[in-house]
């Protein structure tokens, strides 16, 4: 109809101007990239350096919001540590979800377990299994578990290194096919027909896409109203302080 020509023809022009604001952007990314060196670490406890005015209006800010100190927040997660690995030694209240197909590991359940208790108690986390343990396998129970129990089907953002990205998509469709996935990849014509339609509900439940090309196009991504980000060996944000990063870690506040 006219009606969804002119809908589509108003999106593809958002494109355009948002390919137009990139490239400018891709240039004051690495000029500021070159400037700032150290991790993000610092700026996360201390805030910017010499700066008493920002500081003072975040301290405001955590005492009126639900931000916290980081070292309140680490000493809350710590005390939600399982303290064992087998279900002998360990209670969980979570169950497997149902749209879950095969069997975790006791290990895994009692991971799933500790990422809901995160989630109930708006605390953020990391799963810091060793490799080969199943971590994607229990971050797709925990998706699992919010749609059955939370009635909350996403969309969700599922950031990774390039090399595994087409790994994610094929774990989803083994361990929950009934979960919509968008595996986000390719030239930049290839990804504006992937973005076509995709703010319409229940376009998509997961999208999983690389660091490079999220921040590539960060404009388009935050007009998505994501539920659950995800970040698969987050150690590749090697610049938190970024201006693009902070934007896209701050998206829905």
């Amino acid at each position: 109809s006219d009606s969804e020509n002119s809908s589509a023809t108003d999106e593809d022009d958002d494109d355009d101007d948002d390919e137009e604001e990139e490239e400018d952007e891709d240039e004051e990314e690495e000029e500021e990239d070159s400037t700032q060196e150290d991790i993000g670490v610092e700026f996360l406890i201390q805030g910017e350096p010499h700066d008493g005015e920002l500081n003072r209006e975040l301290a405001q800010a955590d005492a009126k919001g639900p931000k916290k100190e980081i070292t309140d927040i680490a000493a809350a997660a710590e005390s939600l540590q399982p303290k064992g690995y087998t279900l002998a030694t360990t209670q969980v209240k979570t169950p497997v979800p149902s749209l879950l197909r095969g069997t975790l590991r006791e290990y895994q359940h009692i991971g799933l377990d500790w990422l809901v208790t995160m989630y109930e108690k708006k605390l953020n986390g990391i799963l810091a299994d060793e490799m080969g343990l199943g971590k994607t396998i229990q971050t797709i129970a925990l998706l699992a578990h919010l749609a059955i129990e939370k009635s909350n089907w996403g969309p969700h953002l599922i950031i990774v290194p390039t090399s595994v990205m087409l790994n994610w998509e094929m774990e989803f469709k083994r361990w929950c096919p009934s979960f919509k996935i968008l595996t986000y990849y390719g030239v930049q014509k290839e990804r504006k027909m992937k973005r076509q339609g995709w703010t319409k509900p229940n376009a998509f439940h997961v999208c999983i896409t690389s660091y490079k090309l999220v921040l590539q196009d960060h404009q388009a991504f935050r007009r998505k109203n994501w539920k659950y980000m995800i970040l698969d060996e987050a150690q590749n944000i090697k610049n938190f302080k970024s201006q693009r990063w902070q934007s896209l870690l701050n998206f829905n506040r």
